[in-house]
């Protein structure tokens, strides 16, 4: 009984606890809600038309051994985006732990400081792709690979026989590589482990020269890591992608130098100003502003149960008397060293840190950071400033997360939306047609995000053999696209990564928009635009050149794959428009009225008023001048929805009394 007590007790267990606890508090209240971002889109389409094997070719024109991780995880968990989160977090987890075994070895009196810093370097609120699960599988992955392989070298150095040192040696190499395999720009870890050395050898070493000697002499072993994998890189891999190919990134330093020098520099100090000090506020507020009111407050009750955990599992951890003020100066250098030396490999390829989208390149300097904020809190004297420091910290980091991960499931709740919507409005698609799409949660950033959905609910086999080849294409909602449609340009083709085949063709387009999130997804007929008072003038310009004809009709309408779409939504007002809409189409007036009279039973009403109209076509259409005279109400208190509903119900063959009070009702201004 007194050894469980003991090990209850235990500092390390307690420092474990914490990292667990808190680290699930900032990172899983939403993970059952992520789905596909990003690049994950056409990484799914692509595996669904050939299997894992070809994340061979996916990765093959920039980071191969991508596919030595991706290809045994798809084998175990297909398309369903949950257990590669759970991963995800395993991966993330594990880093966190392997920086507090590292830092314990070269911080030895100072395990407080050391769980500090491993706690921050874990839930650090500047790396914000985390719920982004499949394709930063390998990033992530890669981040524990790397603090493992660092972990097992200064246990290595410390090791006194030879046969277990050559043994953990060896892994660290393994696990060194491992890492670089993953992603190349982390080849910023190996200052992390020489830095992290010399302090080491501090530890018997006393003069500077002497520790440097030391720490060299303990890296030798560990240098093949960064030989090995650069000697391959360089001379014997033949990088096709530009953005990962050294010699395309170095090209600035030979053409002009001084000014990429200076170019540099500059990227160089505010992305290590990013990485220190705004990563705790800009992430933050950013995130925290966009939660609703009632989100917020449950944001704030998470990482209040998060500073309570910390606040008792710290307090359990014994005091440490406050460091030398040496001890200070060299791990704030030493933290600053490694701040740099992470940012370097990315500033030199033209990159910088970006909490938006580029959140990714704090993820080596965040180790330095992390160092730098345990040693301010250690210069802090009383315990009760540097408790209170930290628990504010974490509450930081602990809300960023959650807001982040609230953003991220309530983009896929957005986006699964708008698909199940577009499956109950289109039974089928014609082949080769080029979507226009303005989704309601941003604009797409690449045409992927677009043209893999839709396949993978109309088309999810590939149109070619040879490479993949989707059935549907797409051209993103920007004023290059506006230009090209109404000059009607023709077609483009593209390739990614090799494999995957797309063109756009601006001669066929099917625009479809959802306005607002509470607006209906609503697909163009060129042939009769209507248009919502919300929507993007850009896509506005390209509605009259949307090819109704590229929805074919039929009786049987696809079901979006469980994955990664989920369930079908409830069937509220946007069911009975969609459906609606394409009765419209087929000219089924009847099924229109039916419907129309169905969505009222239930007291459903559009909250974006064009959605009225495929009704007062079938109300007009049939003389139903009781609702039509209702609905005037509505639609009088939008001048802009009111005048195309006059186009519009004027331009049918209706009967003189219908027609008659049409325009009274509609074209009469008042």
């Amino acid at each position: 009984m007194s050894k469980l007590r003991s090990l209850i007790k235990s500092e390390l267990l307690i420092a474990i606890f914490l990292l667990v606890t808190v680290s699930a508090i900032a990172y899983l209240p939403f993970i059952a809600h992520f789905s596909y971002f990003n690049d994950d889109w056409y990484e799914m389409f692509a595996t669904g038309t050939r299997g894992p094997l070809i994340f061979i070719d996916i990765f093959s024109v920039d980071r191969p051994a991508r596919a030595l991780l991706m290809i045994p995880l798809y084998i175990l968990f297909g398309r369903n985006p949950f257990p590669y989160n759970v991963t995800a977090y395993l991966f993330r987890l594990f880093s966190g732990l392997s920086v507090l075994w590292g830092l314990r070895i070269v911080w030895p009196q100072q395990k407080r400081l050391a769980l500090v810093a491993a706690l921050f370097y874990l839930i650090y609120p500047g790396f914000l792709s985390q719920p982004n699960a499949i394709d930063f599988q390998s990033h992530i992955a890669g981040l524990c690979f790397a603090t493992f392989s660092i972990a097992l070298s200064l246990k290595a150095v410390t090791t006194k026989n030879l046969w277990p040192r050559i043994l953990i040696s060896g892994l660290s190499i393994f696990f060194g590589l491992a890492y670089l395999s993953q992603m190349e720009y982390y080849a910023g870890y190996e200052v992390v482990r020489f830095v992290l050395l010399f302090i080491l050898a501090g530890q018997t070493e006393k003069t500077f020269f002497a520790r440097l000697k030391r720490a060299v002499l303990w890296y030798l072993p560990f240098i093949v890591v960064p030989l090995l994998f650069f000697t391959w890189r360089l001379f014997f891999f033949q990088d096709v992608r530009k953005q990962t190919d050294i010699g395309t990134q170095l090209g600035g330093l030979i053409t002009a130098p001084r000014h990429t020098i200076l170019v540099w520099t500059a990227t160089l100090i505010q992305s290590m100003a990013d990485v220190i000090v705004l990563a705790w506020f800009v992430p933050f507020y950013g995130a925290f502003s966009n939660l609703s009111a009632v989100d917020e407050f449950v944001g704030l009750g998470v990482a209040l149960i998060a500073i309570l955990i910390a606040w008792i599992s710290l307090r359990n951890i014994s005091s440490e008397p406050a460091s030398e003020d040496g001890w200070q100066r060299e791990n704030l250098w030493a933290g600053f060293v490694i701040v740099a030396g992470g940012l370097i490999p990315i500033i030199v390829a033209n990159r910088s840190v970006d909490f938006a989208d580029l959140s990714r390149y704090t993820v080596i300097s965040m180790f330095g950071a992390v160092m730098m904020l345990a040693v301010f809190v250690d210069r802090l004297k009383s315990f009760g400033f540097q408790l209170g420091f930290v628990l504010l910290l974490i509450g930081i980091a602990v809300i960023t997360h959650f807001s982040n991960g609230d953003s991220y499931a309530r983009y896929a709740d957005s986006n699964n939306m708008f698909w199940w919507q577009v499956s109950w409005r289109i039974p089928q698609m014609k082949q080769g047609t080029t979507l226009v799409v303005n989704y309601p949660f941003g604009q797409a950033g690449e045409d992927y995000t677009i043209w893999s959905p839709a396949n993978l609910i109309y088309y999810p086999q590939s149109q070619s053999q040879k490479f993949i080849d989707p059935a549907i294409y797409a051209a993103l909602l920007n004023h290059d696209a506006v230009d090209k449609v109404l000059t009607q340009k023709g077609v483009e083709y593209d390739t990614r990564r090799g494999s995957i085949h797309t063109f756009r063709n601006y001669s066929d387009i099917l625009v479809i928009s959802q306005p607002t999130i509470d607006s209906c997804v609503q697909v163009m007929d060129g042939k009769q635009t209507e248009l919502s008072s919300y929507e993007d003038e850009r896509l506005m310009l390209m509605a009259p050149y949307s090819q109704i004809q590229d929805v074919i009709p039929g009786s049987h309408f696809q079901t979006p794959p469980q994955f990664p779409f989920g369930s079908e939504p409830t069937r509220g007002w946007c069911y009975y428009y969609e459906k609606a809409s394409y009765a419209r189409q087929v000219g089924d007036w009847q099924t229109v009225v039916n419907l129309g009279d169905q969505a009222d039973k239930l007291r459903l009403a559009p909250q974006d008023l064009i959605e009225w109209m495929p009704f007062l076509q079938g109300y007009a259409h049939f003389g139903n001048q009781t609702r039509l005279t209702e609905l005037a109400h509505f639609i009088k208190s939008d001048p802009f929805v009111k005048t195309q509903a006059c186009r519009i119900l004027t331009g049918m063959q209706l009967d003189s009394s219908t027609t008659s009070l049409v325009s009274s009702l509609y074209c009469v201004s008042k």
